[in-house]
């Protein structure tokens, strides 16, 4: 299906090139919803309209806006927005024209047809988080991204979809300097308290949701329990490869459009107090059950890449 006229339309296009280029003025952002507005009133667009409410709603909400279903359809899979950008699921990354409108601002490109979408997170109050807002990757690193990133070819048994796992620590900063050095933002891997701050987000009833339903937590996450694994699975001695790992963003994500926080695979993060990346679980759920408490260590898979980036801070 074709994505709507207006993604074409010059000066709409020109209005979202500039939003882009001074990301941190919501000025520019509220001028696109307006044309938008106007566009949808002049030509009786309704996927216009929807996008204008959509980003109108997000400027006053930490919570993603999602569109309705039959305008989501037409501009990507899972379209929504978060303090006044377009993030969405997977899509056909051919059509130009549909990446420079629906691809986040802070798009990291690898290469071509090669991108990490990356995610805002509003800073945190309080003296324990983070007190600056980040841009964190919609998902950890994937095997077409880390590929990319060696300059290999995926053979025709890899899933380009699979996250990137058992990654050295040495390779994890290699990756982080290359990308820091080519785009001028400071990339690394997230701490433990800007991890664990992404993860749970400041909807309080999100993890409560997660920590009182194993049914609820499993809509959200891949563990140890819901993971399909392979046949001879008890034989194996090699405890992660029993595990038919599952592809990036195939569970839903959490309220501020971040995937595959919770299961999947452990993820880098860096210890202020050691000074060190270390591989955490990627977190470690305790959930009521009928039968009582349940310890869940959630990540079937070993480890695996997210990234962080601090856009006021660019490398001078």
């Amino acid at each position: 299906m074709a994505i709507p006229t207006w993604c074409h339309d010059g000066i709409g296009f020109e209005l979202m090139r500039l939003a882009r280029s001074e990301p941190h003025v919501q000025l520019h952002r509220q001028i696109l919803a307006a044309w938008l507005r106007d566009n949808a009133v002049a030509t009786g667009d309704d996927d216009s309209c929807d996008l204008s409410e959509a980003l109108q709603k997000s400027f006053s909400t930490d919570k993603l806006v999602l569109l309705p279903r039959k305008t989501a359809r037409r501009l990507r899979p899972f379209v929504g927005a978060l303090q006044g950008w377009l993030h969405a699921g997977n899509f056909d990354q051919s059509d130009p024209v549909a990446m420079a409108w629906l691809c986040t601002a802070h798009t990291i490109p690898l290469g071509p047809g090669n991108l990490i979408e990356m995610v805002p997170v509003p800073a945190e109050t309080g003296e324990d988080g983070p007190n600056q807002p980040f841009l964190i990757s919609k998902t950890v690193i994937t095997k077409r991204q880390w590929h990319g990133y060696l300059g290999r070819s995926l053979n025709s048994k890899q899933n380009p979809n699979h996250p990137a796992r058992v990654v050295s620590e040495r390779k994890v900063l290699d990756f982080c300097n290359m990308i820091t050095v080519r785009g001028g933002m400071v990339v690394r891997v997230p701490t433990e308290k800007e991890w664990q701050h992404a993860c749970w987000t400041t909807n309080k009833n999100y993890r409560d949701r997660l920590e009182s339903s194993r049914l609820e937590l499993e809509k959200h996450a891949w563990t140890r329990t819901n993971t399909p694994q392979l046949p001879d699975a008890i034989e194996n001695r090699n405890f992660h490869s029993k595990f038919i790992m599952p592809e990036v963003c195939t569970k839903r994500p959490n309220p501020w459009g971040i995937f595959d926080m919770c299961g999947l695979v452990s993820q880098w993060q860096f210890n202020s107090y050691r000074n060190e990346l270390v591989h955490e679980s990627a977190t470690s759920i305790t959930i009521n059950t009928p039968k009582g408490h349940m310890h869940l260590h959630d990540a079937p898979g070993s480890r695996g890449i997210r990234l962080v980036v601090f856009p006021e801070y660019p490398i001078q």
